[in-house]
């Protein structure tokens, strides 16, 4: 069981800004029979250990990548491991660190080593085990100040049958060194079996990092988590049902 996100009230200022695409959920009455996990990456191992695959909740999430490069562990404000820029030029700084939950993420990307930036290893694909209503992720450092109207991210989502089923992008520089981006699609089915992050980003803004797998899943499959989890995602489904609407950060 991965460690998913304990969204006590120090936490919940993420709010999982994530797009009106979960308020849709909500209208749809559809969190009352679904379970939203997000997998904060806490417990990826040392800086370096390889992240190709993540157990959130009963869905397994594999990653890959083009020309099957690595993703590794991580850690904010550690320069051991430099995957991207960051906030006042100081390495894996993002620059909003309350934005990101924990102290982990995973990249390929290596600063000066343009074969594991994004602009080389996209697309990302994460393929599920089984359906899910939903997903997200939050990126770090992409589509900041100095790509252009031309440069591009989106993160697709797909049916059994690799048929698209819902994308959203973002376009052109979305603000300084080390920003995140919260990304978040859904479906009215259960029926997402696979999203693809892809886009055009010059090599020189090409560092990211990637934190905080959001899973909605179906609550009728899903088995109990562990007690130190479900904390969390009691907290997230009383909260939306309660009143949750979209606080979107607009990045």
């Amino acid at each position: 069981m991965t460690n998913t996100i304990s969204f006590l009230v120090s936490n919940v200022v993420k709010t999982l800004s994530v797009s009106a695409s979960l308020t849709l959920l909500l209208n749809n009455n559809q969190l009352a029979n679904s379970m939203t996990i997000v997998d904060t990456l806490e417990d990826i191992g040392a800086n370096g250990t390889v992240v190709n695959s993540r157990t959130i909740g009963d869905v397994e999430v594999n990653i890959s990548t083009r020309n099957n490069r690595d993703l590794f562990a991580n850690t904010y404000f550690d320069n051991s491991i430099s995957a991207f820029g960051g906030a006042n030029s100081q390495i894996n700084t993002p620059l909003n660190p309350g934005n990101v939950s924990g102290s982990r993420f995973i990249s390929t990307g290596v600063t000066g080593n343009f074969n594991d930036s994004f602009d080389q290893v996209n697309p990302i694909t994460f393929s599920f085990s089984e359906p899910i209503l939903g997903f997200g992720l939050t990126t770090i450092d992409l589509l900041e100040a100095g790509v252009t109207s031309n440069n591009f991210l989106t993160l697709s989502v797909f049916d059994a049958s690799n048929n698209l089923i819902d994308s959203q992008t973002r376009t052109g520089p979305q603000g300084t060194t080390g920003l995140d981006l919260d990304w978040f699609i859904s479906s009215e089915n259960a029926n997402i079996f696979s999203a693809i992050l892809s886009g055009n980003v010059v090599a020189n803004t090409a560092g990211y990092g990637i934190d905080d797998l959001v899973v909605v899943a179906d609550d009728s499959t899903e088995s109990i988590p562990e007690s130190s989890n479900l904390i969390g995602i009691v907290f997230v489904t009383l909260l939306g049902l309660a009143s949750w609407t979209y606080s979107g950060r607009n990045k």
